[in-house]
């Protein structure tokens, strides 16, 4: 059974990389990817999408956002090394 749902993004339950993805994005940067997202699936996105998306899509998450890449957002949101993610000088 397929059950269908509107949810926002900043309500939208990830899990695994996504989730710690999502989680280095502010409210506002939450709603601009929901634009972006909403001309991009026109037609919605499911949750597995959604989370491989954002698990496997971070650099393109960023670069929507204005950011170069991945790194850049992160540095930008979090002020302390983060395992995993390489900070550029």
């Amino acid at each position: 059974m397929l059950i269908y749902r509107e949810e926002r993004l900043r309500d939208f339950d990830f899990y695994s990389t996504a989730r710690t993805h999502a989680n280095y994005l502010s409210y506002e940067q939450l709603d601009q990817l929901e634009s972006l997202l909403t001309e991009l699936y026109p037609d919605g996105v499911n949750c597995t999408d959604l989370n491989n998306f954002m698990s496997y899509g971070a650099d393109v998450v960023a670069e929507g956002l204005g950011f170069a890449n991945f790194a850049e957002l992160v540095s930008q949101s979090c002020p302390f090394e983060v395992e995993g993610v390489e900070r550029k000088s």
